[in-house]
């Protein structure tokens, strides 16, 4: 949804909730950041490359996909906290 918003200015797109679901734990890597709306794209291709290197570099597997987490949004002072 972050991205039709950065890519359109608006929202079309619902999520729908399918209930609980009982899945095998893992791990996961995280960058915690903060910008602007426009600074999003940039730093989110550098910290997936980051993640990328760091996961080859420690031979670990990618097989649970990357992923952009957003904690804190505030559109009126165009500052956004993600977790990416």
């Amino acid at each position: 949804m972050l991205k039709e918003l950065c890519e359109t200015g608006k929202i079309e797109t619902a999520s729908v909730y399918e209930g609980e679901a009982q899945r095998e734990a893992f791990a996961y890597i995280g960058i915690k950041r903060s910008s602007t709306l426009e600074a999003l794209p940039e730093l989110m291709q550098k910290d997936f490359a980051m993640v990328v290197d760091f996961a080859k570099n420690n031979n670990l597997s990618l097989g649970q996909g990357i992923a952009l987490y957003t904690s804190q949004t505030n559109p009126y002072k165009n500052t956004y906290e993600f977790i990416s």
